[in-house]
């Protein structure tokens, strides 16, 4: 074993992953995507289609019942010290976290402000569909998925 480290790993239910944390580091001289080679991107995709069917069903029943005017109800006493407001204060950090990776991803262009901005009010309903659409545009990618196309190229060393 020497110096070499491997982590064994719980991947899914069809096996186990083995992690060689010893050769983990990028091929500066053959760069490679990190592709899915096992139907993981398929599984993360299926995922996040249910995801966002279970949440658009959802929220289209509250507003069929309650209108479309969501703020007033999210932000109603927001300092009131209960449960409901600690939840609702732990999920809209989970909403500036999205928006400034999303803003991030895109090098806080123009584009990507206007993305960070839609992931903070669009929330799980817009990440789905945002991540959905980039797993297709970068073939699976995950790397250039993470960190988009301009990070990935640069972070596995080519031109």
């Amino acid at each position: 074993m020497g110096n070499r480290l491997t982590l064994m790993m719980p991947l899914n239910l069809r096996g186990i992953c083995r992690c060689d944390l010893a050769n983990s580091a990028p091929d500066r001289d053959n760069p490679q995507p990190i592709k899915d080679t096992r139907g993981n991107m398929t599984v993360f995709r299926l995922i996040l289609f249910a995801l966002l069917a279970l949440l658009s069903i959802y929220t289209a029943i509250v507003v069929m019942n309650h209108g479309f005017n969501f703020l007033p109800t999210a932000f109603d006493d927001l300092f009131a010290m209960t449960w409901q407001k600690q939840f609702n204060i732990d999920f809209m950090t989970f909403l500036v976290l999205s928006a400034i990776w999303t803003a991030w991803r895109h090098q806080f262009s123009p584009a990507g402000l206007g993305l960070g901005v839609l992931a903070f009010f669009g929330g799980m309903i817009f990440l789905a569909i945002y991540l959905l659409i980039v797993s297709f545009q970068v073939k699976g990618d995950v790397r250039a998925l993470l960190l988009g196309k301009a990070r990935a190229l640069e972070s596995s060393g080519k031109p």
